[in-house]
């Protein structure tokens, strides 16, 4: 998959060949995200059509100074997610500025839409909105298209539990410590990527050294807590527990996730690593002691290494 960052200052570097556009945030990629790109997917390859991903960046309420606006994906989870589906030949990242922001529905569809990027088959879900003031909306897309012969797919929202999947859904039960309703939103378990940064050494002197991952301001922050969580790096998938929060113990101010890794003893910093996170195990809380919090760490291995045996049997 190719990857574009287009701000409309300069000619669009992408193919220039008519495709299938699918549009959309994509905040999560959850499952109601691969259902748009699986049907784009299916009706380019059935038409003949170039398979393109428009999404934006940065999210609007962002560009808005909106401070609730907390994300489930950084800009490259999101592009590997896409990837992961296999369902585009291109990924587009258009810049979202304050003079997109302000453009006329019509104008987008016409300058951007058919001019910029030559769609000849649109996808979008039935709630995704554009144009000024979010006025443009499913139906006058079908007024568009209707005019232009351009095809038109609208997708109604996918259900889980009789009531629509959205990223704020899923930012909601992340933040609440619904994990397992999270993953089932996602198609998968709720993970974090990044590179390892380095600590405090904090847990190597209670004698189980993790790695870390700081995490971005605008990401969403699943409850605190300590969770049993699935690693994978350098091609190998391995298992340990890591803990989201600030480690109260030891005085710590921003969040990160803190992971040990079951029979891992080899330095990764700064290398690339994902943690998928499986299970919810206990809220985060201050110990009075080291000796305290050494304590609970070693229960903390027991009961994920009791789930990991029992996950790995199924």
């Amino acid at each position: 998959m190719r990857r574009i960052e287009d701000d409309l200052l300069s000619p669009f570097s992408g193919q220039k060949t008519p495709a299938a556009i699918c549009l959309g945030n994509f905040d999560g990629v959850h499952i109601g995200h691969q259902a748009l790109l699986m049907e784009n997917d299916r009706l380019a390859k059935a038409e003949g059509l170039y398979r393109r991903v428009l999404t934006f960046d940065p999210h609007p309420g962002i560009l808005l100074g909106d401070p609730r606006v907390k994300l489930i994906d950084t800009r490259e989870q999101k592009a590997e997610k896409i990837e992961e589906t296999n369902t585009a030949d291109e990924l587009v990242m258009m810049r979202f500025t304050k003079d997109l922001m302000r453009m006329e529905a019509e104008d987008f569809f016409h300058e951007i839409l058919l001019s910029r990027y030559e769609a000849k088959l649109i996808t979008v879900g039935d709630d995704f909105h554009f144009g000024r003031g979010g006025k443009g909306n499913a139906e006058l897309l079908e007024k568009l298209c209707a005019q232009t012969g351009t095809r038109l797919r609208v997708l109604e929202r996918v259900l889980y539990q009789e009531s629509p999947v959205s990223s704020s859904r899923i930012r909601e039960a992340l933040e609440d410590g619904r994990l397992e309703e999270a993953s089932e939103l996602l198609g998968r378990p709720y993970s974090l990527t990044g590179t390892v940064a380095e600590g405090k050494h904090v847990g190597r002197k209670l004698h189980a050294p993790t790695v870390n991952l700081m995490l971005e301001e605008r990401q969403v922050i699943p409850r605190r807590g300590v969770y049993v969580s699935e690693i994978t790096v350098r091609g190998m998938t391995l298992y340990g527990v890591s803990n989201v929060g600030i480690n109260p113990t030891f005085g710590g101010e921003k969040p990160r996730v803190e992971t040990y890794i079951f029979d891992f003893h080899e330095e990764l910093y700064t290398e690339k690593i994902r943690v998928r996170l499986l299970k919810f195990l206990r809220p985060e809380k201050a110990f009075d002691s080291p000796d305290e919090l050494r304590e609970q760490i070693a229960r903390d291995i027991e009961n994920a290494n009791v789930y990991v045996k029992e996950r790995l049997q199924k």
